[in-house]
């Protein structure tokens, strides 16, 4: 599975948020951010426990690869880690793209995905979950 199927699994089953992993109501999971969705389509209703969270990157080695971002926009937000370059270039891990494209630049979970399926697919690749 790689990182864009998770993403679209998750996506079918909940609801999109921003800013935050899951919005959960009680004990019930409601909505998904992009790298939750992608928890929650490798992990079902696991993938909201606390170490689960913690551990994204070991179920998604990916989310560390340094990567162009699909946009150019003046809202970069350099507390995910991303840098401009080269004036317009914007270069982050995969995960700190997902993040300003799902939360800043408000893409969909869908087409996110869309964009991690023009990456090498050994790039975004997921471990089968154990």
């Amino acid at each position: 599975m790689t990182l864009a199927d998770a993403i679209r699994k998750g996506a079918e089953q909940l609801a999109a948020c921003r800013g935050q992993m899951f919005v959960m109501v009680g004990s019930e999971t409601i909505s998904a951010c992009a790298l939750g969705a992608a928890l929650w389509g490798l992990l079902g209703p696991t993938a909201t426990r606390r170490e689960e969270r913690v551990a994204l990157t070991n179920h998604f080695p990916a989310l560390d690869a340094t990567v162009e971002s699909p946009c150019v926009c003046p809202s970069v937000r350099y507390e995910y880690g991303l840098r401009v370059q080269d004036g317009s270039k914007i270069r982050g891990s995969i995960g700190a793209v997902i993040i300003h494209l799902n939360d800043i630049d408000r893409w969909s979970r869908e087409r996110i995905a869309d964009w991690l399926d023009t990456l090498p697919e050994e790039a975004t690749a997921c471990p089968t979950p154990s």
